[in-house]
């Protein structure tokens, strides 16, 4: 087992970076402890001895310096090579990205000298000039071997091709009963919240970028169209960018408004959120937004800026765009020693979109949060990247199990779909086979991955009688045989058939599905005659919440796993049937 410290803010604390740190490392060593030995580092909180793996203090920060580090990296790892995966703002990891950087001798010193693998989890709420990294910011993410980034907004930034998003635990932030959690409101001393009150949620830190005065101005906007408005403003402190007092007084809110800044437990949020008829993401750019889709999972619709990593995540409904001269030149400003740019709306639209969300997202309550957002569903993909960096893959018992998962809600959808939209799909489906394969030889034996029933062989004959397929999915395979197909029980990547039997080997939607490329192009490879084709399309479109899809790589990246496994690249192109398709086309020699 390799050791790996995550170092962040500490997971007994409350803020966000905790809370994600605390989220992996729980996962990390519940499903991966046959790969890494896990620690965590982090300050701001008191420590717990609630974890069962080392959780260490760090007591002494100094300009995001981390004087303790080394001696915390000796006393887990010893003389092992170490992983030290940071979940923290680059900004501040200038120092460990390139020691030469770093002031502090000793540190520096242990840098140089130490066998360390740097990884960096990493939000940006916001883009630089020509939308790009500042300078500064782009020499510190040189110095890291692996990155991951939060969002595909943050990917167009960095030019990096690896994102995931945190999730929300669905089993604590879940809708529950407005009134009832409305009163909760009034044990907190909001004696002035009535059932009927329009209440307004704003969940966030008193900082530059969380826009205050918007979400206040907003508020008071409601009151005047003639809702009873009361507010619920929850953040870390009532003076520091923004006076909160000054701005309620301003703004003419007084005895309408109740401010929070202790510390409340995620079933008291979920609670409060709960009892909000809409909330606001007063944030001018998200890496994440957590207070957002915590809402979204209590069944409280968000009204949030399109700009920035959350704003892919909402439905149209929710989101706010910035203002736009009669020019058509969209309002941004600059802010900031990273020179970030900035969205400038019109609180009009704001209070706009709350009440069109609260009508839509009225009772009966029900969850708003993405399928993809919810841990259950997103961890699979975080164990695959966490897994890439090892000799070891996902397992075929996984595989197996997040495929039948796939199947059975597929099967759910097209059923709600009815029988008019199955045959689109499959029309469409059947297209993107024949574009496909439009260029491929005509004749010859054919094996088809994932064929399941069978569904696109009246396609595939216009190539060849000569059809086989293999599936992993057993009810489909044993209807499929007892309707005479030649369709077998099988993986990718244990491909049942001896070398070199077949001419072509053709696959859509399925290679997405593999727990390791290399090893599965390697079957492919091997089951093919010497000259043959394999002919595959992918999903391309990003990001992508299907938790089955473990491998989400864009067209190039595929083209590259090909070249890598051997084969000779013939033809790829991105194309629209169904979804946005990656087509690629590659030889084996021969």
């Amino acid at each position: 087992m390799k050791p790996l410290l995550l170092v962040s803010d500490s997971i007994s604390a409350s803020s966000g970076l905790a809370r994600i740190t605390r989220d992996l490392a729980i996962r990390i060593h519940e499903h991966l402890g046959d790969v890494y030995r896990l620690g965590t580092a982090g300050y701001g909180g008191t420590g717990s001895r609630r974890f069962p793996w080392p959780d260490y203090r760090l007591n002494i920060v100094d300009n995001w310096l981390l004087p303790e580090l080394p001696q915390i990296a000796a006393d887990f790892s010893g003389d092992e090579e170490l992983t030290i995966m940071f979940i923290w703002d680059l900004s501040r990891l200038g120092w460990f990205a390139d020691p030469r950087q770093c002031p502090n001798a000793h540190i520096r010193q242990w840098l140089e000298t130490t066998k360390l693998r740097k990884w960096v989890y990493h939000a940006l709420d916001a883009e630089g000039p020509f939308g790009k990294l500042s300078t500064r910011l782009a020499e510190i993410y040189k110095g890291f071997n692996r990155v991951l980034d939060y969002s595909d907004f943050s990917c167009c930034i960095t030019g990096n091709t690896e994102h995931l998003p945190h999730g929300i635990d669905t089993s604590v932030f879940k809708p529950q009963d407005r009134k009832e959690s409305k009163h909760k409101f009034c044990e907190l001393g909001f004696h002035e919240l009535k059932d009927n009150d329009f209440l307004v949620g704003i969940v966030a830190t008193n900082q530059a970028r969380k826009d205050w005065a918007l979400g206040i101005q907003a508020c008071r906007i409601l009151l005047e169209r003639g809702l009873d408005v009361k507010v619920w403003c929850h953040t870390d402190t009532l003076e520091r960018f923004w006076s909160l007092p000054n701005l309620i007084a301003d703004y003419r809110l007084q005895g309408r408004v109740v401010i929070t800044t202790a510390h409340f437990t995620d079933e008291q949020m979920a609670q409060f959120y709960s009892a909000c008829d809409v909330t606001l993401g007063i944030g001018l750019g998200e890496g994440f937004g957590y207070p957002i889709f915590e809402s979204l999972a209590c069944g409280t619709p968000c009204v949030h800026g399109a700009y920035g990593g959350a704003e892919k995540h909402l439905p149209p409904s929710m989101k706010v765009f910035p203002l736009r001269s009669t020019s058509g030149v969209t309002a941004f400003r600059y802010e900031g020693l990273y020179c970030c740019k900035r969205p400038v709306y019109d609180a009009e639209e704001w209070a706009e979109r709350a009440i069109e969300c609260s009508k839509v997202y009225a009772r009966p309550i029900r969850p708003a949060l993405p399928l993809g957002l919810d841990w259950n569903n997103l961890w699979p993909r975080w164990e695959a990247w966490l897994r890439k960096d090892s000799p070891k893959t996902i397992t075929l018992d996984t595989v197996r199990e997040l495929n039948y998962d796939h199947h059975r809600r597929m099967t759910i959808d097209h059923e709600k779909g009815g029988q008019a939209a199955a045959v689109q799909i499959k029309s469409k489906d059947d297209d993107s086979y024949r574009a496909l394969l439009s260029n491929v030889p005509h004749g010859g034996k054919i094996l088809e991955l994932g064929s399941a029933w069978g569904g696109q062989w009246n396609a595939l004959r216009e190539w060849s009688d000569d059809l086989t397929g293999i599936d992993l999915y057993e009810p489909a395979v044993t209807k499929s045989r007892a309707e005479g197909k030649n369709i077998y029980l099988g993986f990718v990547e244990k491909i049942p058939f001896p070398d070199e039997s077949f001419d072509l080997v053709c696959s859509r939607h399925v290679m997405e599905h593999v727990s390791d490329i290399q090893i599965a192009l390697t079957e492919i490879k091997r089951v093919l005659k010497p000259g043959g084709i394999v002919a595959a399309v992918t999903p391309h479109r990003f990001p992508d919440y299907e938790p089955a899809h473990i491998q989400q790589l864009r067209i190039d990246e595929w083209v590259k796993e090909y070249g890598k496994s051997g084969f000779e690249i013939v033809s790829f192109d991105i194309r629209e049937y169904e979804c946005v398709e990656a087509h690629v086309i590659a030889r084996k020699p021969g």
